[in-house]
């Protein structure tokens, strides 16, 4: 007889449950973290649009939303107040993230203070869908994005 009883196939080391169980809680961390920062991507790339559409809200030929749907890669506005007169060009870009990102550049004249607030809101939405993109594969960026303007 021999001296060292057999294994049976279902016996296994307190080792091997606790390697198993480590690589287990770090793919179900990285699975959250993942959902989270896709979540955040797609929730800014919505608001970074919405400012793009409220750029262009008060025009009743663009209300109904088509234009960002269906519309041209570039939209321009020249707006004319009295004394004030100032022209802006929205337009979208593809970023990594598969969203378009949407800028505003001034061509001529200053923005009024709503206009003003809208472009701060839109290049601030942009960036933070960025950022949460870019900490897909680099989680401890995550850390340092801040959501206050």
């Amino acid at each position: 007889m021999s001296d060292k009883p057999k294994r049976r196939w279902y016996q296994f080391s307190l080792r091997m449950l606790l390697a198993v169980l480590t690589l287990a809680a770090i793919g179900s961390a990285w699975w959250k973290h993942r959902s989270d920062c896709l979540e955040r991507c797609h929730l800014h790339a919505e608001r970074n649009a919405d400012c793009a559409k409220r750029m262009f809200g008060p025009y009743s030929e663009l209300r109904n939303n088509v234009w960002m749907d269906l519309g041209p890669a570039f939209l321009t506005a020249t707006i004319s107040n009295g004394s004030d007169s100032y022209s802006y060009h929205l337009q979208t870009a593809p970023t990594s993230s598969g969203y378009d990102r949407w800028f505003l550049t001034v061509e001529s004249g200053k923005l009024p203070e709503a206009e003003q607030r809208i472009q701060k809101e839109l290049i601030h939405e942009g960036e933070l869908a960025d950022r949460y993109f870019h900490a897909l594969w680099r989680p401890w960026e995550r850390l340092w994005i801040e959501e206050t303007p």
